[in-house]
């Protein structure tokens, strides 16, 4: 059975509890300060004096920049697609609404099916942004070891997608406000299988 779910006519303030919001901003927080933390591990590793640092060898680390260049340009843009498509009628949303409906079935109440619904797009689109970050980093955490960053340090150009990841988190860090504007603008006339 499927709810049509008219928004206007709930109460949004009541549905989402602190709690559900407090629930995503763990979520984005750990996920940065994950990308966080290696990237710091990373910067400290380069400068540390490494005695024992090999003949830079460049053909490795161009290959895992181009590589992670590729990720970046298919993760990146997907990871919205991804997002959105939770919230449309595509066949991404046929695909993930199977997945969600034992889930969705137990629950009884919209907000609750609602916050299931975004909160499973929001780990899916920050788990593809994360992957890409965390690619790069190791690239430069390569690098580092390696001693071919010291040589050659347009390699740390492997930075930009912890760049992106980190700035997406600090402009999208959900917030109550935040959270009931994407719920408005996204259920308008969503259909929640139950």
């Amino acid at each position: 059975m499927e709810q049509n779910l008219h928004l206007d006519n709930l109460n949004l303030e009541q549905t989402i509890s602190k709690k559900d919001i407090l629930v995503l901003q763990i979520i984005y927080l750990a996920l940065g300060l994950g990308v966080l933390i290696f990237l710091t591990l990373t910067l400290f590793m380069n400068s540390l004096d490494l005695q024992e640092q090999q003949m830079a060898d460049t053909g490795f680390l161009n290959i895992l920049t181009m590589v992670h260049f590729l990720f970046a340009l298919i993760f990146i843009p997907l990871s919205g697609k991804v997002f959105e498509s939770f919230f449309s009628e595509n066949w991404w949303s046929k695909i993930f609404s199977r997945q969600l409906k034992p889930q969705l079935a137990k629950i009884t109440d919209i907000g609750q099916k609602i916050m299931l619904i975004l909160r499973t797009a929001y780990i899916l689109r920050l788990a593809m942004l994360e992957f890409v970050a965390f690619f790069g980093i190791m690239v430069c955490f390569l690098g580092v070891i390696s001693g071919t960053l010291a040589e050659y340090p347009i390699y740390w150009i492997n930075l930009f997608s912890a760049a992106f990841f980190l700035g997406f988190i600090w402009l999208n860090f959900p917030t109550r406000e935040k959270v009931l504007d994407i719920i408005r603008s996204r259920f308008g006339d969503y259909q929640v299988i139950s």
